[in-house]
Order: structure tokens, then sequence, then C-alpha cells
């Protein structure tokens, strides 16, 4: 039950920061995009992992699914403009 309420906890406040982004400055947009990505995917990753490989190991998104975050808010950007 504890790791399910930390999720969602942390799942409102991806939630919220997406939500955030568009006030940001437009300096600070792209940044701010790739960090909520990286830990909404992290969140994910962690969401499937059993409480006690978390314990036991540091849990890291790949080098593809961040290059895959990358590229594709790039693209975004590029569609937006």
């Amino acid at each position: 039950a504890g790791k399910r309420r930390i999720i969602s906890d942390i799942q409102k406040d991806i939630a919220r920061a997406r939500r955030g982004i568009e006030r940001l400055p437009d300096s600070s947009k792209y940044g701010v995009l790739i960090a909520t990505e990286y830990f909404d995917a992290l969140t994910t990753k962690l969401e499937r992992t059993p409480v006690e490989a978390i314990k036991r190991q540091r849990q890291r998104i790949g080098i593809l699914t961040r290059i895959t975050i990358i590229i594709r808010i790039q693209f975004r950007r590029l569609m937006h403009s």
C-alpha cells in the first residue's frame, strides 16, 4: 500500500508539472519538459518493479528510453514551431 500511495503522489506531481510547463519562460520549457518526462519514465519503471528490487538496486531508465524522450520532445517542438 505504501508504494502505491507514493507512486500515486508522484504521478499527481508530474501531472501538475506538465500543466505548469506552459507558464514557464521559453528558455526553461525544454529542460523542464525533459526532466519531467525522465521522471515519469522512472516512476513507471518503479511502479512495475517489486519493492525488494528497488531496495536492493538503484533503478534507472536506460539510454534508449532517454534518447527516445529527447527525440519525441524535439519532434513536438518542430511540429509546433
